[in-house]
């Protein structure tokens, strides 16, 4: 994306190590924590490895 040197709107990996194929409720719960830690955060040109809530 770096090469293309035009913005975007942000992009979040998922680790398959971190989040079993089948867990979409760990997914959805960890989204939703991201979510709540970085709803003021701008979100341009950043990219994201989502992580295991604790």
């Amino acid at each position: 994306m770096a090469a293309w040197e035009e913005s975007h709107s942000g992009v979040l990996y998922v680790s398959t190590p971190a989040f079993a194929q089948n867990d979409f409720g760990g997914l959805a719960r960890d989204l939703a924590a991201l979510g709540k830690r970085s709803k003021n955060d701008v979100w341009t040109n950043r990219v994201v490895f989502l992580q295991k809530a604790p």
